[in-house]
């Protein structure tokens, strides 16, 4: 059977399938990693270093307060570099410094280091 002249059968040879699942799971991270910092908040809270260190309720949410301001101005900028390199090389890029940026962000044991790195670096 023909629909629109092409065979129904073996189209796109299940291709499809993968790139809505890699989409959801790129989606799922991405959008999770903003949501997901009341979970961080709390590990940092009960911390015996920051507790020790005497930091703010304020001082702590920095990070995650501009990670997410970060993320929605990024939006504006990202799509005329996608409209200029591709996506495939911007979603890359930005990926990776996200991902790499939330690495080194475990590896600071003072509020400085996280707001840069998990703040600046991941929000992009």
């Amino acid at each position: 059977m023909l629909i629109c002249g092409k065979p129904t059968k073996h189209r796109d040879q299940g291709w499809s399938w993968v790139v809505l699942f890699t989409s959801f799971t790129i989606q799922l991270l991405c959008d999770g990693s903003i949501s997901a910092y009341g979970v961080v908040y709390a590990g940092v809270k009960n911390d015996t270093y920051f507790a020790s260190a005497n930091y703010t309720e304020k001082q702590i949410t920095l990070p995650g307060a501009i990670q997410s301001c970060l993320y929605v101005i990024a939006m504006g900028f990202a799509g005329p570099i996608v409209n200029t390199l591709g996506f495939q090389l911007v979603a890359c890029v930005s990926s990776l410094m996200a991902g790499l940026a939330m690495v080194a962000a475990v590896f600071f044991k003072d509020i400085a280091g996280m707001i840069v790195f998990y703040g600046v670096f991941s929000g992009k």
